[in-house]
C-alpha cells in the first residue's frame, strides 16, 4: 500500500485514469447489451385506431382520419386532398353526419405545460365539416389530466356520444367523478357540439374503453377491458349500458384473464337483439341486454398459429359478422430459451367472415395492418389499412372480394 502512494503523481494519475476508462467501458458494454435486448422486445403491433376511421362520401369516395390530418380519396383510392390541423392534434375517429362529417381525436397541450395557470394535458378534440369540406366548428372536452377520445357514435337526435378514457378529476368539462385510477369517460353532445351530459363508467381500478354502439332503445352499449384489482394483474371484459340521459343501467365483468396487457374488446349487435363481444385470440362471447352470458367460445380460426388478436367486429345484413385482426404463425412462436426473439415475429393481418354462431365461413390475409372495417351503403366490405415505413404511416383502402 505504501508503494502505491509512493508512485510519481503523473504515473498515479495515468493509472487511475486507466482504471476509470476500463470501468466506464465495462458499464457501457453492459448497458449496450441491455439496450440490444430491449430493442428486440416487441409486442403485438400497436392498435392505433379502433373503429370509424373511414367515412363514406355521398359522391362515392372516402374520408380517412389519420394522424393529424384528414384525407379525401376517390372511389378508386386516389388522393384528392389532405388537410391538417394546427397544434398537437392526433385524429382517431370519423363519422358521417346528415350535413357533412365529424372527426375526433385528442388535443395535446404539451406546449403549454410551462403556463402555471393552465392545467390540462390531453383533451377530447372534435371538428365538424360541411358537405363542402368547410370546417364549421371545433370543440375540446377535458379535465385537468389526460383524456383520450377513441370513438364517435351518432345518436338518433342528431347528436353524438364520445367514448374514451380519462384520468382527470372533476374539473373543466368533466363533472363525473373517476371510478378508479383510469376510467372510461362518455360525453354526450348535441348536433352543434354542445355538451349535454358526461358519465364515467368503470370497475374500480383501471379501465380502457374500446368500442360502443346504440341499441334499438337508444341506449349506449359500451365495452372495454378492465384491470379490476390493480394488484394481481387480473383483467376482464367490461360490458356496460348507459341510457340516453347518461344513467348507468348495467355494468358487468365478463370473461376474466390473467397477466395480459393486450386484452381489448369490440362489440356488435347479433341478429336476435343480443350482443357479440370479442377479445384476444378471437374469443367471442354472446350476452343478452342485461349482460348475462349466453355462450362463450374460443374459435381456432387458424390451423397453424401461436397467438392472435381481434381488433373489430361488424354486423352484416344477412346476420353474419366480419372480423379483423392479426395472428402469429406457430413457427414464429416465442421460445423460452430465447425471450428476446420478438424481432422475428411475422404477423398476418386478416379478415374473417363468420356466421351468427361464430363458425368460420372464409378468411383472407393481407400484408397491411387491417385495423378498421366498414360496410358501405352499397354493401361493399372495406378495410382501412395502416401501411408503415421507417419514416411515416399511411392509409389505404382495400375492397374485399368474397
Amino acid at each position: 500500500m505504501n508503494n502505491f502512494f509512493a508512485m510519481k503523481p503523473s504515473l498515479l494519475i495515468k493509472l487511475l485514469l486507466l482504471l476509470f476508462l476500463i470501468a466506464l467501458g465495462f458499464g457501457c458494454s453492459k448497458q449496450s447489451e441491455k439496450d440490444k435486448r430491449e430493442s428486440k422486445k416487441k409486442v403485438f403491433p400497436e392498435k392505433h385506431f379502433i373503429l370509424n376511421n373511414i367515412a363514406k362520401m355521398p359522391t362515392g369516395g372516402y374520408y380517412i382520419a389519420l394522424n393529424d390530418s384528414i384525407r379525401k380519396i376517390d372511389k378508386e383510392g386516389k388522393l384528392i386532398w389532405s388537410k391538417g390541423f394546427e397544434g398537437n392534434i392526433e385524429l382517431t375517429c370519423i363519422v358521417n353526419t346528415e350535413d357533412g362529417y365529424l372527426v375526433g381525436g385528442k388535443k395535446n397541450y404539451e406546449d403549454r405545460q410551462d403556463d402555471i395557470f393552465f392545467n390540462r394535458k390531453n383533451d377530447y378534440f372534435l371538428c365538424k365539416f360541411s358537405k363542402s369540406d368547410i370546417a364549421e366548428w371545433e370543440r375540446s372536452f377535458g379535465g385537468d389530466g389526460n383524456d383520450y377520445l377513441r370513438q364517435l357514435t351518432s345518436t338518433s337526435d342528431g347528436g353524438f356520444i364520445l367514448g374514451g378514457d380519462s384520468d382527470s378529476r372533476i374539473s373543466g368539462d368533466k363533472t363525473s367523478e373517476n371510478i378508479g385510477k383510469f376510467t372510461s369517460w362518455l360525453v354526450k353532445i348535441d348536433a352543434n357540439g354542445n355538451k349535454v351530459w358526461d358519465k364515467c363508467v368503470g370497475t374500480g381500478w383501471r379501465d380502457e374503453f374500446t368500442a360502443g354502439i346504440l341499441n334499438s332503445e337508444g341506449n349506449y352499449i359500451m365495452t372495454g377491458s378492465g384491470e379490476y384489482d390493480g394488484i394481481n394483474n387480473n383483467y376482464a371484459i367490461i360490458f356496460a349500458q348507459v341510457d340516453k340521459n347518461g344513467k348507468l343501467k348495467h355494468l358487468k365483468n365478463i370473461g376474466y384473464f390473467k397477466d395480459s396487457s393486450i386484452i381489448s374488446s369490440t362489440i356488435a349487435l347479433s341478429p336476435d337483439g343480443n350482443y357479440i363481444l370479442g377479445s384476444q385470440n378471437f374469443k367471442l362471447i354472446e350476452v343478452n341486454k342485461q349482460g348475462k352470458k349466453i355462450w362463450e367460445r374460443d374459435f381456432n380460426y387458424f390451423s397453424d398459429f401461436s397467438d392472435s388478436h381481434l381488433y373489430s367486429i361488424i354486423s352484416n345484413r344477412d346476420g353474419t359478422f366480419y372480423l379483423t385482426g392479426i395472428y402469429l404463425p406457430s413457427k414464429f412462436k416465442l421460445q423460452e430459451d430465447d425471450p428476446y426473439n420478438h424481432q422475428d415475429f411475422h404477423f398476418q393481418y386478416c379478415v374473417l367472415k363468420v356466421d351468427s354462431k361464430g363458425n368460420k365461413l372464409w378468411s383472407k390475409t393481407y400484408a397491411s395492418n387491417t385495423n378498421s372495417i366498414l360496410i358501405s351503403p352499397e354493401g361493399e366490405v372495406l378495410l382501412g389499412c395502416i401501411v408503415e415505413s421507417s419514416s411515416n404511416r399511411n392509409w389505404k383502402i382495400i375492397k374485399v372480394v368474397e
